[in-house]
């Protein structure tokens, strides 16, 4: 039987592999499977994913795409009724022909009743649109009365003008894929290059065929030839053409999920997936048109963009309000503080990103509002007119990923950029709790930084210098072994924004019991924040504390863990192997001083050793020191990360230093007795 049970596993996964999955033909076995074959914690599963790409060709679009995507999708849980919810995404032009639009949507929910299948078709009711950015649309719906053990098929067509900028097939997910089947095929006068991705290897089949398209195209009076796409005046041309179609394709079965470890970042960055990029184009009797660019190409034609360079030429309106705007600053950094907060305090954000002006700057400062282009292209403008040498640095946000080629969207945001000899100082002025550091968010690798002149280089987004968390607690035991005494924390750079973001606009009340949340057993008194709204100063707070679980009395000994409620708890490595890379976003230094006064009668029997760790040389450290002075205890900690980003070969090298961190910090001290 041993040897027959992996022939028999590997028979089921061949019949699976070489089913035909046909739209609202779903089994019985289907709908009576409770848990996943090869990944049974899973909530839900692709069954199956069909995506099938081609061109197509008409007088008013030219060449565009259209998209056929099937899926089927088994719910096993309650936690899986998240994907019983489809979003999909359509990019938006200068006109309702250049839009994206949606064909033939049809969606059914098919259940297991009292052991007989029944099928819910999706209601029109229950689709609607979102808008995600000013060049991005989302068509969503959620499937009615989903329940565990459900399957749901889905069908659709894309079609797209949109053939430079070809969406990436995915072909991995949170959830495992079953069956995944790709083709996109593309007349021979488009080449593209392709990019894979992720960590999963796949193969892409490349073949070729011949086919016929009927074709129409407006021709001016005295031309000739094929269009290859443009759209000209005159009479309407139609024909018949063969050309040789190049096909992609991939086939892949057993794809499994992509695990959302610890401290990952954007899991969208290391799915397995295929990126087409158009190269050039080259149409019968017209020239070569290459698409193929350099970074210093791409920012140089956004920079053109009259909704980007060409909103930065019309500052016309800002020379009698300059004054007003910097007042009495005469230093470099005075102006760059007095326009920051300028703006700031003066625009609201719309809640989008976007690299390009909506609404224009100059209406963005008459009005107030505008998306994350409208401002910073605003306050770009402002300090230029101070004669501060500002610049537009693009960049992309985490959720949009990093883009793994040249390309215009790549990018999905701008903020501003003042030089200076050795560093660019980053402002983005849709942030309200931070003076010269980004949101977290907008910590992707680098941004593209464009001049005046067309020239443009790369500048790192993430700080060198650490956001610090400084705690400093002083406290006494009793004779009833109560630990109470005060301590003050102050936070800079990152900590002090985060701080700001939840504690902000909280009552004293909501704000004591929050803190007491990251306190233990402890109760707090006495909470002052200071600093809150003043961002060019770190953020601090201090308060009186009270503890009657931190001493543990046993015969005539005290057991009490010295750093108390600072104390790292638990590690959050736990995993024996790690896949992705290990993002911590930014350099961070936690660092606290605990003193502790001992109770009358009592003397140290023993305590924790203090200890040095390091991962690597300028990549991180923790220092542990502990001693007794004048009759307290004195703890000093330094836990320092100097490098954001490790990479998952460094994962058992970390996962040491933290376990060491927490079995160092949870050694108690033992008294007793005098």
């Amino acid at each position: 039987m041993k040897t027959l049970l992996p022939l028999f596993v590997l028979f089921c996964f061949s019949g699976v592999t070489a089913q035909d999955y046909d739209f609202g033909k779903v089994t019985k076995a289907e709908l009576e499977q409770k848990a996943h074959l090869t990944e049974p914690e899973a909530n839900a599963a692709i069954v199956y994913r069909e995506v099938k790409t081609r061109f197509e060709q008409s007088e008013s679009k030219g060449f565009y795409t259209e998209t056929d995507v099937f899926e089927r999708i088994k719910i096993y849980n309650k936690d899986g009724f998240d994907y019983a919810t489809k979003a999909i995404k359509l990019y938006q032009g200068k006109s309702n022909n250049d839009n994206d639009q949606v064909q033939g949507l049809k969606a059914s929910i098919f259940s297991l009743v009292e052991g007989k299948v029944e099928k819910e078709k999706l209601k029109n009711s229950d689709v609607f649109d979102e808008k995600m950015s000013e060049y991005v649309e989302i068509m969503k719906f959620t499937m009615p009365n989903v329940k565990a053990g459900d399957v749901i098929d889905i069908k659709y067509t894309i079609q797209s003008t949109f053939i430079a900028n070809i969406d990436e097939y995915k072909l991995q997910e949170r959830i495992p894929v079953d069956n995944y089947s790709m083709s996109f095929a593309a007349p021979e006068y488009f080449v593209y290059k392709m990019h894979q991705k992720g960590f999963l290897p796949f193969k892409v089949v490349s073949s070729a065929k011949n086919r016929a398209m009927r074709y129409s195209y407006a021709q001016a009076a005295g031309t000739g030839g094929m269009s290859g796409g443009s759209v000209t005046s005159g009479r309407t041309i139609q024909d018949e053409i063969t050309f040789k179609e190049n096909v992609y394709t991939i086939n892949k079965s057993g794809i499994p999920s992509i695990k959302n470890e610890p401290l990952s970042g954007n899991l969208n960055n290391y799915i397995a997936g295929l990126k087409l990029e158009l190269s050039y184009t080259s149409f019968p009797n017209s020239a070569v048109n290459s698409y193929s660019t350099s970074w210093d190409d791409v920012c140089k034609t956004i920079y053109q963009s009259s909704s980007f360079g060409g909103e930065l030429a019309k500052t016309g309106f800002l020379k009698n309000e300059i004054g007003a705007i910097i007042g009495d600053a005469t230093s470099r950094d005075d102006k760059m503080k007095a326009a920051f907060e300028y703006v700031k305090k003066n625009t609201t954000w719309d809640e989008f990103s976007g690299m390009y002006a909506r609404e224009g700057i100059k209406e963005t400062f008459k009005n107030g509002k505008g998306n994350a282009g409208d401002i910073n292209l605003l306050l770009v403008a402002i300090l230029r007119e101070a004669g501060v040498n500002a610049n537009p640095v693009l960049v992309s946000t985490v959720n949009h990923g990093i883009s793994i080629f040249p390309t215009r969207d790549g990018f999905n945001y701008v903020i501003c950029g003042v030089e200076e000899p050795n560093k660019v100082i980053l402002l983005d002025a849709t942030s309200k709790n931070a003076p010269d550091i980004l949101d977290s968010k907008l910590l992707n690798w680098q941004g593209r930084l464009i001049r005046e002149d067309g020239s443009s280089n790369w500048v790192p987004l993430v700080p060198t210098k650490p956001a610090v968390s400084n705690a400093i607690l002083m406290c006494e035991i009793d004779a009833d072994q109560v630990i109470s005494g005060k301590m003050q924390k102050r936070f800079t750079g990152h900590t002090a924004a985060n701080f700001r973001d939840n504690f902000r606009g909280l009552t004293n009340d909501a704000t004591r019991k929050k803190l007491e949340k990251y306190a233990g057993d402890s109760e707090l008194s006495d909470v002052e924040v200071k600093y809150m709204d003043d961002v060019y100063k770190p953020v601090q707070y201090q308060s009186a504390f009270v503890n009657t679980s931190a001493v543990e009395e046993i015969g005539d000994k005290l057991y009490i863990s010295p750093l108390l409620f600072f104390a790292t708890k638990e590690n959050i490595f736990k995993a024996d192997a790690r896949e992705l890379p290990i993002y911590f976003q930014y350099p961070q230094q936690d660092k606290s001083l605990v003193t502790i006064g001992l109770p009358e009668g009592y003397k140290i029997e023993t305590m924790p050793e203090s200890i040095a760790l390091s991962i690597g040389a300028d990549r991180g450290m923790y220092k542990y020191t502990i001693s007794e002075v004048a009759g307290k205890i004195q703890v000093s900690v330094d836990n320092t990360i100097s490098q954001p980003v490790f990479l998952n070969t460094d994962y058992a090298d970390l996962k040491q230093f933290f376990e060491l961190i927490v079995k160092k910090e949870n050694e108690k001290i033992v008294l007793t007795k005098i």
